[in-house]
Protein backbone atom coordinates (compact mmCIF):
# COMPACT_ATOMS: atom_id res chain seq x y z
CA UNK A 1 0.00 0.00 0.00
CA UNK A 2 1.34 3.47 -0.72
CA UNK A 3 2.13 5.77 2.23
CA UNK A 4 -0.51 8.84 0.53
CA UNK A 5 -3.47 6.88 1.15
CA UNK A 6 -4.25 7.62 4.19
CA UNK A 7 -5.21 11.11 2.71
CA UNK A 8 -6.48 10.69 -0.64
CA UNK A 9 -9.45 11.86 -1.46
CA UNK A 10 -12.79 11.03 -3.89
CA UNK A 11 -15.17 13.24 -5.45
CA UNK A 12 -18.71 11.97 -6.41
CA UNK A 13 -17.58 14.46 -9.70
CA UNK A 14 -14.78 12.50 -10.46
CA UNK A 15 -11.82 13.47 -9.57
CA UNK A 16 -9.54 12.43 -6.78
CA UNK A 17 -6.53 14.63 -4.52
CA UNK A 18 -3.63 13.51 -3.10
CA UNK A 19 -2.20 16.13 -0.51
CA UNK A 20 1.51 16.33 0.08
CA UNK A 21 2.09 14.22 -2.96
CA UNK A 22 6.34 15.77 -2.41
CA UNK A 23 8.67 15.85 0.56
CA UNK A 24 9.70 19.67 0.81
CA UNK A 25 13.26 18.77 0.08
CA UNK A 26 11.38 17.13 -3.13
CA UNK A 27 9.61 20.01 -3.60
CA UNK A 28 13.19 22.25 -3.07
CA UNK A 29 14.96 20.30 -6.01
CA UNK A 30 12.31 20.13 -8.21
CA UNK A 31 12.06 24.38 -7.97
CA UNK A 32 15.73 24.57 -8.32
CA UNK A 33 15.99 22.20 -11.75
CA UNK A 34 13.13 23.90 -13.40
CA UNK A 35 15.09 26.91 -13.61
CA UNK A 36 18.05 25.31 -15.53
CA UNK A 37 15.14 23.89 -18.08
CA UNK A 38 15.37 26.41 -20.88
CA UNK A 39 12.94 25.03 -23.51
CA UNK A 40 10.13 27.39 -22.21
CA UNK A 41 6.87 28.29 -24.69
CA UNK A 42 4.66 31.99 -24.27
CA UNK A 43 1.55 31.06 -25.12
CA UNK A 44 -0.87 34.16 -25.49
CA UNK A 45 -4.37 33.59 -27.37
CA UNK A 46 -7.76 33.51 -26.42
CA UNK A 47 -7.96 29.84 -25.15
CA UNK A 48 -4.31 30.24 -23.41
CA UNK A 49 -2.27 32.57 -21.62
CA UNK A 50 0.48 30.67 -19.98
CA UNK A 51 4.42 30.44 -19.54
CA UNK A 52 5.24 26.25 -20.55
CA UNK A 53 8.58 24.32 -19.73
CA UNK A 54 8.68 20.73 -20.41
CA UNK A 55 10.24 18.26 -18.25
CA UNK A 56 11.91 15.59 -20.10
CA UNK A 57 11.98 12.07 -19.80
CA UNK A 58 15.61 12.02 -18.42
CA UNK A 59 17.46 10.39 -15.62
CA UNK A 60 17.69 13.11 -13.66
CA UNK A 61 14.06 13.97 -13.47
CA UNK A 62 13.11 9.80 -13.46
CA UNK A 63 11.89 10.02 -9.72
CA UNK A 64 8.98 12.68 -10.31
CA UNK A 65 7.65 10.40 -13.34
CA UNK A 66 7.71 7.46 -10.41
CA UNK A 67 5.70 9.55 -7.80
CA UNK A 68 3.30 10.87 -10.75
CA UNK A 69 3.02 7.14 -12.06
CA UNK A 70 2.27 5.23 -8.17
CA UNK A 71 -0.01 8.01 -8.04
CA UNK A 72 -2.18 7.85 -11.03
CA UNK A 73 -1.82 4.13 -10.77
CA UNK A 74 -3.24 4.18 -7.21
CA UNK A 75 -6.14 6.36 -8.06
CA UNK A 76 -7.09 4.86 -11.41
CA UNK A 77 -7.50 1.27 -9.25
CA UNK A 78 -9.59 2.79 -6.92
CA UNK A 79 -12.22 5.23 -9.67
CA UNK A 80 -12.21 3.90 -12.76
CA UNK A 81 -9.92 0.57 -13.83
CA UNK A 82 -8.74 2.45 -17.32
CA UNK A 83 -6.24 -0.02 -19.20
CA UNK A 84 -2.90 2.32 -18.90
CA UNK A 85 0.00 0.96 -20.61
CA UNK A 86 2.47 4.29 -20.58
CA UNK A 87 3.04 7.84 -20.08
CA UNK A 88 3.99 9.08 -23.17
CA UNK A 89 4.35 12.97 -23.03
CA UNK A 90 6.94 14.70 -21.00
CA UNK A 91 5.80 16.71 -17.46
CA UNK A 92 4.18 20.22 -18.38
CA UNK A 93 5.75 23.12 -16.20
CA UNK A 94 2.94 25.77 -16.48
CA UNK A 95 3.16 29.71 -14.97
CA UNK A 96 -0.36 31.69 -15.62
CA UNK A 97 0.67 35.03 -14.02
CA UNK A 98 -1.42 38.46 -12.85
CA UNK A 99 0.60 40.28 -15.65
CA UNK A 100 -1.26 38.88 -18.39
CA UNK A 101 -4.07 37.42 -16.66
CA UNK A 102 -3.08 34.52 -17.25
CA UNK A 103 -5.60 31.15 -17.53
CA UNK A 104 -6.55 28.41 -20.20
CA UNK A 105 -10.50 28.40 -21.25
CA UNK A 106 -12.99 25.26 -21.06
CA UNK A 107 -11.19 22.38 -22.75
CA UNK A 108 -10.61 18.39 -22.19
CA UNK A 109 -7.20 16.76 -22.27
CA UNK A 110 -8.26 14.12 -24.63
CA UNK A 111 -8.03 14.63 -28.80
CA UNK A 112 -7.06 13.87 -31.77
CA UNK A 113 -3.34 12.19 -32.86
CA UNK A 114 -1.04 12.08 -28.93
CA UNK A 115 -4.07 13.18 -27.57
CA UNK A 116 -6.43 10.57 -28.16
CA UNK A 117 -3.76 8.00 -26.03
CA UNK A 118 -4.52 10.34 -22.74
CA UNK A 119 -7.12 8.51 -20.66
CA UNK A 120 -6.00 10.32 -16.96
CA UNK A 121 -4.30 13.66 -15.88
CA UNK A 122 -2.89 15.19 -13.03
CA UNK A 123 -2.50 18.69 -11.93
CA UNK A 124 0.05 19.23 -9.04
CA UNK A 125 -0.13 22.87 -7.74
CA UNK A 126 3.28 24.05 -6.89
CA UNK A 127 1.82 27.71 -5.33
CA UNK A 128 0.44 28.15 -1.91
CA UNK A 129 -2.46 29.66 -2.43
CA UNK A 130 -1.20 32.89 -0.73
CA UNK A 131 1.06 33.47 -3.95
CA UNK A 132 -1.92 33.93 -6.24
CA UNK A 133 -5.55 35.36 -6.59
CA UNK A 134 -7.82 33.78 -9.37
CA UNK A 135 -6.51 30.74 -10.65
CA UNK A 136 -8.92 28.11 -9.51
CA UNK A 137 -8.97 24.59 -11.26
CA UNK A 138 -12.59 24.50 -12.34
CA UNK A 139 -14.65 21.15 -13.40
CA UNK A 140 -17.77 21.36 -15.71
CA UNK A 141 -20.11 18.42 -14.87
CA UNK A 142 -23.27 18.69 -17.06
CA UNK A 143 -26.27 20.59 -16.66
CA UNK A 144 -26.70 23.79 -16.70
CA UNK A 145 -23.56 25.79 -16.70
CA UNK A 146 -23.31 28.09 -13.61
CA UNK A 147 -24.89 25.61 -11.41
CA UNK A 148 -22.34 22.53 -12.50
CA UNK A 149 -18.91 24.05 -12.33
CA UNK A 150 -17.03 22.41 -9.42
CA UNK A 151 -14.19 24.33 -7.65
CA UNK A 152 -11.03 23.16 -6.50
CA UNK A 153 -9.62 24.28 -3.28
CA UNK A 154 -6.31 25.84 -3.95
CA UNK A 155 -3.60 23.52 -1.96
CA UNK A 156 -0.12 23.80 -1.87
CA UNK A 157 1.58 20.50 -2.89
CA UNK A 158 -1.39 18.87 -3.94
CA UNK A 159 -2.32 16.77 -7.02
CA UNK A 160 -5.37 16.61 -8.54
CA UNK A 161 -6.19 13.14 -10.52
CA UNK A 162 -9.39 12.91 -13.01
CA UNK A 163 -10.64 11.53 -16.21
CA UNK A 164 -8.82 13.28 -19.59
CA UNK A 165 -12.06 13.99 -21.07
CA UNK A 166 -13.34 16.02 -18.26
CA UNK A 167 -14.00 19.09 -19.12
CA UNK A 168 -12.21 21.89 -17.11
CA UNK A 169 -10.01 24.99 -16.86
CA UNK A 170 -7.67 27.52 -14.97
CA UNK A 171 -9.73 31.14 -14.76
CA UNK A 172 -7.80 33.99 -15.18
CA UNK A 173 -4.91 34.66 -12.57
CA UNK A 174 -5.80 38.01 -10.66
CA UNK A 175 -2.70 38.82 -8.65
CA UNK A 176 0.78 36.97 -8.50
CA UNK A 177 1.91 33.99 -10.21
CA UNK A 178 0.07 30.63 -10.02
CA UNK A 179 2.83 27.44 -10.68
CA UNK A 180 1.72 23.90 -11.58
CA UNK A 181 2.85 20.59 -13.21
CA UNK A 182 0.88 18.31 -15.29
CA UNK A 183 0.62 14.92 -16.81
CA UNK A 184 -1.08 12.70 -19.13
CA UNK A 185 -0.63 8.56 -18.72
CA UNK A 186 -2.75 6.75 -21.42
CA UNK A 187 -3.05 3.63 -23.25
CA UNK A 188 -4.97 2.48 -26.22
CA UNK A 189 -7.64 5.36 -27.60
CA UNK A 190 -11.16 4.84 -25.93
CA UNK A 191 -13.43 2.76 -27.88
Amino acid sequence: MLPFTQNHSFSPYGYYTVPNILNLSQIDTLKENITQINNQTNHSSNHRKSNIKWIPQEEEWYWLYQIFNKSLSYANEQMWGFNLNFIFESIQYTEYSSENLGEVGWHMDVGYNEASYRKLSIVYLLSHPSEYEGGELEFFVGGKYNQNIIKIKKEFNTAIIFPSYLLHRVTPITKGLRKSLVLWVGGTPFK
